[in-house]
């Protein structure tokens, strides 16, 4: 079957590459990704997919999850959260999916085996989108060198501050571009006996995902590469913190005094943190909810439509959520008269979606920052019980009917 139906992904990091490998699949649709960078990349060190995100990358195809498993994803821990300081220090909180842990991937190494098997001829580097014409019979795509390319719909997955996200909600909306959530984070990965010879104790050494609350501070430490490494992060609100899009430099007086009402495991965790060759804090960015996912044929996914704090460790796992949705309206549509009905469903069940998930990622913040008290049975019953229930208990077949549903109503309302 000849394809019938063209698609722009344009943007392709994890959620392009997702997407267009499970696109590849359905014989009547033709899909390119267009990159704007000189070459596919990502950028961070890990990422994380929860138990829900698991389901989705298996429900897009079992060589999705061989890629992800190939690229040496492997079973992290359940989160432990504990009180860090004051009267209650080494107050054990709460456990969260202790029974379901995430699965944890270097991001650089998922991405090239998700792009491995893609064919040569449906990667398009240097090609940044700067224009879009949608007033045509097709789609007309003009790059900043100058090229152009025509498409029956672009999926935007270009990134928090992508230029899909502008051309859906307009330029000049208050809430085109990411702000700042008022965080900012450090890691460092050390050998695992460094790590003990900075805090004087192997129980950084014990497996979980140990998050230890502060007033608008947080710590968090996890064994790596079967306890060879200890990963550690530091995190901080400041909500006065400087507006730059990139990292600042930090040293270890600054990293000493921020996270001094830790005491001296405190003080262990700010020596780790600073021993790295550019100590830097990296803002949190984050969206604000979006009106709508679509304008016209061009529609926006991942980061570009609901970049969202990192608290719950969620982001990736919605990106793929949102390609698996999209596989299944796509395996619906049979020509481009069907786009609009498909990207109406998308909108319609992924936006509440995305922004219970983004909510809930700010509440899991403020606790775990403090800012909703340092009380442990307050946290425990009031703030985190049941946060992560929405999240990783979704019926995935339901979502996905639900917006099979819409489409053909959306189709028959239209005749």
């Amino acid at each position: 079957m000849s394809a019938s139906i063209d698609v722009a992904i344009c943007g392709g990091g994890l959620a392009g590459a997702a997407l267009a490998r499970s696109l590849l699949k359905i014989p009547h649709v033709r899909v390119r990704i267009f990159e704007g960078a000189p070459a596919f990349r990502e950028s961070g060190a890990a990422v994380g997919l929860t138990v829900n995100a698991q389901r989705a990358l298996r429900s897009l195809g079992h060589d999705l999850w061989e890629s992800f498993i190939e690229a040496g994803a492997h079973q992290s821990h359940g989160l432990r959260l504990m009180i860090g300081e004051g009267k209650d220090a080494g107050t054990h909180v709460c456990d969260v999916a202790s029974d379901t842990p995430p699965f944890i991937v270097h991001r650089a190494s998922f991405l090239e085996h998700l792009l491995a098997p893609i064919p040569a001829g449906v990667l398009h580097v240097n090609r940044k989108l700067a224009k879009i014409d949608d007033s045509k019979e097709k789609i007309v795509m003009e790059f900043e060198d100058g090229s152009t390319a025509e498409t029956d719909l672009i999926i935007g997955s270009d990134g928090i501050r992508g230029r899909t996200r502008s051309y859906i909600l307009g330029d000049d909306s208050p809430i085109a571009n990411p702000i700042y959530s008022g965080w900012w984070d450090i890691r460092n990965l050390v050998p695992a006996q460094k790590a003990v010879e900075f805090l004087g104790s192997r129980s950084i050494l014990e497996p979980a995902l140990w998050i230890w609350i502060g007033t608008e501070r947080f710590l968090m430490h996890d064994v790596l590469d079967k306890g060879q490494t200890v990963q550690c992060v530091g995190a901080a609100f400041e909500k006065e913190a400087s507006s730059e899009k990139l990292g600042t430099a930090l040293d270890q007086e600054k990293l000493l005094q921020t996270f001094e009402c830790y005491g001296s495991f405190g003080e262990g965790m700010a020596k780790i943190l600073a021993d790295q060759e550019d100590p830097t804090k990296y803002l949190e960015w984050a969206h604000e909810d979006a009106p709508t996912y679509f304008r016209g044929r061009v529609c926006m996914m991942g980061d570009a439509a609901h970049a969202m704090t990192p608290w719950q460790g969620a982001g990736a796992g919605q990106a793929i959520e949102d390609a698996l949705i999209l596989q299944a309206l796509f395996q619906e549509a049979k020509s481009p008269g069907d786009l609009d009905a498909l990207v109406f469903a998308f909108d319609a069940v992924r936006r509440p979606r995305c922004k219970q998930v983004t909510h809930s990622s700010l509440e899991v913040g403020y606790g775990m920052t403090g800012m909703r008290g340092i009380d442990a049975k307050k946290l425990r019953e009031e703030v985190f019980k049941g946060r992560w229930d929405h999240l990783i208990n979704i019926d995935l077949n339901h979502h996905v009917q639900e917006a099979l549903e819409l489409m053909r109503n959306k189709q028959s309302a239209d005749k």
